[in-house]
């Protein structure tokens, strides 16, 4: 296992995880041999990539990983989600401050969007799993709608006591992830807040 970070404080934080650390940009170069790694795993690093860069990322991970490697993000993504679009619709401004520039999401995609740069830097699409598709979310969110106006703010402020529990803070994850699995898999893509893709090296 090996961390890669641009920032050395978190590689700091990440020494007794990996027994291997490395201070890279991944849109400028990884210091890794060509087909010399089996898989990359990402996570919530994809979103705050700007669009432009995605393919340099990518290019640079296809080379380092072997034929047949894997990639397997988990990141954000720009939604249609009925919740969060109702959101959107009442403060475009807010909902720009709230999920775009204080989360820096610069690099916020609709899933398929990100499917298609996968697709077209060379790798094929194993799996994609979209998550919270339905108006039930992570309490983040929750924490984000006590800024809005009513009835979005008493909702928020009510929903977010979730995270005073540690007991309802699992228990509500757990029912979260339960949906997912259930009736999530029949809503439509473009309603995931979150997207786990796997894919693979083509030759």
């Amino acid at each position: 296992m090996i961390g890669l970070d641009v920032s050395m404080a978190s590689l700091r934080d990440a020494a007794d995880i990996y027994p291997t650390c490395i201070q890279a940009d991944a849109a400028a170069m990884i210091p890794l041999e060509d087909n010399s790694v089996d898989a990359v795993a990402s996570s919530f690093f994809w979103e705050h990539i700007p669009p432009v860069a995605k393919h340099t990322i990518l290019r640079e991970l296809r080379r380092v990983l072997k034929p047949g490697g894997k990639l397997i993000f988990l990141y954000d993504v720009e939604t249609a989600n009925p919740l969060i679009a109702a959101m959107r619709k009442s403060s475009g401004k807010l909902y720009r401050e709230e999920f775009i520039d204080r989360d820096g999401h610069l690099g916020y995609e609709a899933p398929r969007k990100n499917l298609d740069t996968f697709e077209k830097e060379g790798f094929r699409v194993v799996e994609q799993l979209g998550l919270e598709r339905t108006p039930l979310q992570s309490t983040t969110v929750y924490g984000k709608m006590r800024k809005w106006p009513q009835p979005f703010s008493a909702a928020g402020s009510m929903l977010q006591k979730i995270d005073r529990s540690r007991p309802a803070f699992f228990g509500y994850i757990g029912v979260l992830r339960s949906l997912d699995e259930t009736i999530g898999k029949i809503l439509p893509d473009r309603w995931s807040r979150m997207a786990l893709t796997v894919c693979e090296k083509t030759d």
